[in-house]
């Protein structure tokens, strides 16, 4: 009861999220957390990638890393929202590997062996559950897309497309 008290203080406090967004940042604080320093994460690699360029990934926000992006819909709208979609489910995989979140863990599937080698193999280890990251990414960084609008559709296209790019490069 003490975590749900101090997690709800702490997202009623966190600018530009919607209802649904300040919903899930109280039962899953932890991980909005880890989405947080993913968004930075990847806007951190939007401006190293335009560093030079007129344009340079600055002044994306408006002072709060989870609200909304406040460039127009443009190019540069389109690859801030799937550059900080793919940091958000890069590091909530990450803290899901490394035991930091806690409706989360590893994912005990064996991954990359051929059928020859996994006959005689047995996986005992840890996986990271990229399928978490990506489930929890879509969940929170969709909801702040609540009008029907072209604007909403191209910003979830390009959320879904900086998640996709995680699981091709697992």
């Amino acid at each position: 009861a003490a975590k749900c008290f101090v997690s709800s203080v702490l997202c009623s406090r966190i600018p530009g999220l919607t209802q649904t967004q300040r919903q899930i940042c109280t039962e899953s604080s932890d991980a909005v957390v880890s989405l947080a320093s993913g968004q930075l994460l990847g806007a951190n690699e939007c401006q190293k990638q335009f560093n030079g360029h007129r344009w340079n990934c600055t002044h994306v926000w408006n002072n709060d890393m989870l609200g909304q992006i406040i460039v127009i819909g443009s190019k540069e709208a389109a690859y801030t929202y799937g550059i900080t979609s793919a940091g958000a489910v890069y590091s909530i995989t990450a803290a899901c590997a490394k035991g930091n979140i806690t409706t989360c863990g590893c994912d005990t599937k064996q991954k990359s062996f051929s059928s020859s080698e996994s006959e005689n193999w047995k996986w005992g280890g840890c996986s990271v559950d990229i399928g978490y990251g990506m489930r929890f990414a879509k969940k929170f960084l969709d909801a702040r897309e609540i009008e029907n609008d072209n604007r909403s559709l191209m910003n979830l296209h390009n959320n879904r497309v900086g998640r996709k790019v995680n699981s091709i490069l697992k």
